[in-house]
């Protein structure tokens, strides 16, 4: 358009599509918006007084024109994105947006409405351009010496602006990286940051060197710490190495140090298009960001269990569509498992054990490490795959994951291996990606699904709603590559737990089919001496079976709840004693809603494999004599 006006009483539904605006743009009337929607502006001015806008959120993006007045109206925006070569923007009024940024490559001035308050939960400036002192960001007040207010809540990333009469507090301090200029006025500002930039000059590699970086500085929690590609940063054994923010924009990085190495960040972390291999603990006080096909990772494990990602968030994390945590194949080395986990086949390939059980041996590769708490990694065949690696993430505030976290095992060849470990503890958790420890699918025709499912556990410690997180949490057995491929080696262990419930463990294996001669197994519960869990920590924990999800007791055990939701779940007794301690399916009812207790245990029995003596049983508490004593 060239120009476009919703008068106040009017209505315009945009319907997914997005609309760019030339000259000038007038809003009084009612927007509707999907979320997916993007307003270009860029003629001279835009106007949203008055206006109102139902369902999701617009993003915003103005260009182009030198000088621009943009009033908002105090709305809320999905992003706002500033991408003009040079010239003005003044922002006639508040408004507030998840994402806020602006790079500017020349000159370029904002000003913002006296009084106005501004809320981002991601603020995002970059004024250094092509060269690493210029500060081509100017930002200021409509009215020299009164405020204009910001508050951003999650991450804020700011490198070479100048700013006057700006008030942040309230919220996150926010640090120049460049560093800026302070004008005068500003109040949880910090204009004092210091680039350092990784060259690795000296052969020591060694983060504590002042030679490795420019200019000659060892980084400390004022340093904003840029890593561009190719480097290798080794941090003292016994130390803690700081910097004010990491920003890691090149391939082939790696930090590593030994066991009792640390890293801490002060302010941000940030990927953006970069690639990470982190072997050291990693604390983050603030927010991260990876995006544009940013990844982490940690150091492929060899014959000992030794390294994984540990990385702790202070505040939201989020992951793009192209990016990934991942420890794919970072477990043993080929040939190499966790004790009694694995049967040598042949010459070159293994069944292994991790979560669940191989397709084949699975009577003699059992299951080991904890599902409440999973840190241990996943066994590698002789030659073709190798298992996953670990991860554990902790994130005080929102994980939002639309790309993955996963310890998948390697895909292989001939043959598959086995899902890693997973351990994630967030706020709360959104986004439309993955977390997963699936087993591998090996490549060729007529190959060998051998690796079992991993172990995955989520902890949302302010909600327990699971529901804003329209993404896959799994551990997958491996499966065939043949048309119309089926899972066939057993599924791992998924843990689920929020604020105010005790958790769900969870046995899926997806579209598992069994042909002649699988097996699956899911061992429940895992012995202390093979790293499970004390069999008390699951009386409060609910079991869900569905899929062909397979419990094979290892021991008497007592549980909340027991939930089959498909007909083509099973247990394996063992001569054991499952005992369930909730009264919702007393004596065997509701699990397919029979009316009589006859049909009840016909179906129970159907289901169970009680073991080679018949001692085998799913027990209900029976109802008795209550005594209440006041």
């Amino acid at each position: 358009f060239n120009s476009l006006t919703v008068e106040s009483g009017a209505a315009l539904d945009l319907n997914s599509y997005s609309v760019a605006v030339t000259n000038v743009l007038a809003v009084a009337g009612e927007l509707t918006a999907t979320g997916v929607e993007t307003l270009t502006l860029t003629g001279p001015s835009a106007s949203f007084a008055g206006a109102t806008v139902r369902g999701a959120a617009i993003s915003l993006t103005m260009g182009e024109w030198l000088a621009q007045a943009v009033d908002l109206g105090g709305l809320a925006f999905k992003s706002v994105v500033v991408d003009k070569p040079t010239g003005r923007v003044a922002w006639t009024a508040g408004f507030s947006a998840d994402v806020f940024t602006c790079t500017a490559n020349a000159p370029l001035e904002m000003t913002f409405a006296a009084g106005s308050l501004l809320t981002f939960k991601r603020f995002e400036l970059d004024g250094v351009g092509p060269e690493s002192t210029a500060k081509n960001l100017t930002l200021a007040s409509s009215v020299p010496l009164e405020k204009w207010r910001i508050k951003v809540t999650q991450y804020p990333s700011v490198s070479g602006v100048r700013v006057s009469d700006s008030d942040a507090s309230g919220a996150l301090k926010i640090y120049d990286l460049a560093p800026g200029e302070d004008l005068g006025g500003n109040v949880n500002w910090d204009f004092g940051g210091v680039r350092a930039v990784w060259t690795g000059g000296v052969q020591d590699n060694c983060y504590t060197n002042a030679l490795n970086w420019t200019p000659n500085r060892v980084p400390d929690e004022t340093s904003a710490m840029i890593v561009s590609g190719n480097a290798t940063v080794k941090m003292p054994a016994g130390e803690t190495c700081k910097a004010l923010s990491l920003l890691v924009t090149g391939t082939g990085n790696t930090i590593s140090g030994a066991a009792d190495s640390r890293f801490e960040i002060a302010d941000t972390l940030t990927l953006d298009g970069g690639s990470l291999q982190l072997d050291v603990a990693t604390s983050v006080a603030n927010g991260g960001v990876l995006r544009n096909g940013s990844t982490i990772t940690h150091k492929a494990n060899e014959t000992t269990d030794l390294y994984g990602v540990d990385l702790l968030i202070g505040g939201d994390l989020q992951i793009d569509a192209t990016s990934k945590i991942t420890a794919q194949g970072k477990g043993y080395q080929n040939g190499s498992a966790y004790p009694g986990s694995a049967r040598l086949v042949g010459d070159s390939g293994q069944a292994i054990a991790h979560g669940g059980r191989p397709r084949r041996y699975a009577d003699i590769c059992a299951c080991y490490g904890s599902a409440l708490h999973p840190r241990t990694i996943a066994g590698s065949t002789a030659n073709y795959a190798k298992g996953g690696g670990k991860i554990h993430l902790q994130v005080a505030g929102e994980l939002m994951v639309d790309g993955a976290v996963q310890a998948n095992g390697a895909d292989g060849n001939w043959m598959s291996a086995p899902g890693g470990s997973v351990w994630v503890t967030a706020g709360t958790l959104a986004g439309k990606g993955t977390i997963s420890a699936n087993a591998g699918t090996p490549s060729n025709e007529n190959s060998q699904p051998w690796g079992g499912g991993g172990r995955v556990a989520v902890y949302l410690t302010q909600t327990s709603d699971f529901a804003a997180f329209g993404g896959v949490i799994s551990a997958y057995g491996s499966k065939t590559t043949a048309e119309f491929a089926k899972r066939r080696s057993s599924a791992g262990t998924v843990f689920l737990k929020g604020r105010d419930d005790n958790g769900f463990l969870i046995v899926d294996n997806d579209d598992a089919v069994p042909e002649e001669g699988d097996a699956f197994f899911t061992d429940f519960v895992v012995p202390e001496e093979r790293g499970g869990d004390p069999i008390e920590d699951y009386r409060d924990v609910t079991v869900i079976l569905r899929n062909w999800g397979t419990l094979n007791l290892l021991q008497d055990v007592k549980v909340a709840d027991l939930i089959v939701e498909t007909g083509s779940a099973k247990f394996v007794l063992n001569d054991h004693v499952l005992s369930v301690l909730s009264m919702e399916h007393r004596n065997g009812l509701g699990w397919r809603g029979e009316t009589n207790k006859k049909a009840a245990k016909a179906y129970v029995d159907s289901i169970c494999d009680k073991g080679t003596e018949g001692r085998g049983e799913i027990a209900w508490p029976r109802l008795g004599l209550m005594l209440f004593v006041r």
